[in-house]
């Protein structure tokens, strides 16, 4: 498959094309619960069978994905353009000749970027081990409630 690579960009126009290619994704994802729906939910007022199998899941399913598929080719084909994120990319031309080295900004930016995603993976870290104390605790307290509670004649507990 043949890739659209991008022109020189600027970083507005940047932006922009990121933005148009998060749009139609959106647009993209609508339709392909529109078909689903129509698909699935849709269908399943027929009494249609196929190799013993109602319509309505084949469609649901199969046909959900079918169109999803040809959604992501439209995109893919359409839409989505190859481009370099950095602001000032140099040239294939201008990296080959100082050896791809990155230039001072662009290795500082790099670093920040690596910084600011190791800070975002602690605090999500962080999250999910309060998450995790606070069920342990739910649990903890629940069981404790559990076995205070009066025993029935049975043995069991009394609810």
């Amino acid at each position: 498959m043949e890739r659209r690579v991008a022109r020189s960009m600027t970083y507005r126009e940047k932006l922009l094309q990121a933005d148009r290619e998060a749009k139609t994704a959106v647009v993209g994802l609508v339709l392909t619960i529109v078909v689903w729906l129509v698909c699935g939910i849709g269908l399943s007022g027929l009494d249609v069978k196929v190799f013993g199998t109602p319509l309505w899941i084949l469609g649901g399913t199969l046909g959900t994905w079918t169109f999803s598929i040809v959604v992501a080719v439209v995109l893919g084909k359409r839409v989505f353009v190859d481009f370099d994120l950095d602001d000032d990319a140099p040239s294939s031309a201008q990296a080959h000749q100082d050896g791809g080295t990155q230039a001072p900004a662009a290795h500082h930016a790099a670093g920040i970027a690596r910084r600011d995603a190791s800070t975002a993976y602690q605090a999500a870290s962080v999250a999910s081990h309060a998450v995790g104390v606070q069920t342990s605790a739910a649990h903890q307290a629940a069981g404790v409630q559990a076995s205070a509670a009066p025993a029935g004649k049975d043995g069991g507990f009394r609810g």
